[in-house]
């Protein structure tokens, strides 16, 4: 069990932290044991009655089944890449910038009455790392490939197509976000747009993982030095979150 667990503290504190709320959310709601109504964003709620931790669950429920397992599976690959690539040694700073694009998620989708936010998250996340390197070939399902600036769009098409409307229209919010920070805060003016991290973040995220010296063998691999802010995040592949962007009280 020590091996398995130095093996989690090996996965940067932001990317842990997202795997860890989404396996703690969606496995009591897909084993039934809990209702799945206290879980979901409501901003009526929210406002009057302050539910405010409804804010938080709603990211967090990534759909049941075999797409639960492609988008925890790419949730980790999209946003290990970002943390341990531009945001290396910088994990307060991605985490503020992941809190500012949750924020920003929620504004957005209040008009779209959206329970569910862990898709328009993911989006943006994905909508990140497809920035950084635009032309590197990517595939969906591997059926298809294009080139990876294409695949956020891959991704608002596949909702359109499989849940309808609502669904789509909730992940281009997460297409805006991603691509807003990404021009704000790293295209535009680097590092200025969104100030500094606030201190309470930094205290509790760290700057993340101590990387082992150059050629120190760790988990069956050589480590190499962290990479800069220009290494692309690597190429990404998908499912799909049937539960995103459903209305509450539908069927």
């Amino acid at each position: 069990m020590s091996g398995f667990f130095d093996e989690i503290r090996k996965i940067p504190p932001v990317t842990r932290f997202l795997l860890a709320s989404t396996l703690a959310v969606s496995l009591p709601l897909m084993s039934g044991l809990v209702s799945p109504y206290p879980f979901l964003f409501d901003w009526n709620l929210v406002r009057d009655r302050l539910q405010l931790w409804r804010g938080y669950t709603s990211f967090f429920f990534a759909g049941s089944g075999i797409d639960f397992i492609f988008n925890v599976a790419m949730l980790y690959r999209n946003s290990n890449a970002l943390e341990e690539g531009q945001y290396a040694r910088r994990s307060a700073d991605y985490a503020w910038h992941l809190l500012i694009s949750a924020v920003s998620i929620i504004a957005l989708n209040i008009p779209l009455r959206s329970s569910v936010h862990f898709r328009p998250l993911f989006v943006a996340i994905t909508t990140i790392a497809s920035a950084f390197n635009p032309e590197q070939p990517t595939s969906l399902w591997g059926l298809i490939t294009f080139p990876q600036k294409y695949f956020p769009i891959a991704l608002v098409a596949l909702d359109f197509i499989l849940a309808g409307p609502q669904a789509a229209a909730a992940s281009v919010t997460g297409i805006i976000t991603g691509y807003v920070l990404w021009m704000l805060e790293w295209k535009e003016t680097p590092g200025r747009v969104f100030g500094r991290t606030p201190g309470w973040l930094r205290a509790i995220v760290g700057d993340g993982a101590v990387i082992p010296p150059s050629g120190a063998t760790r988990g069956g691999y050589t480590v190499r030095p962290p990479r800069t802010r220009d290494v692309p995040a690597s190429s990404t592949t998908t499912g799909y979150d049937w539960g995103s962007g459903r209305r509450l009280g539908n069927e």
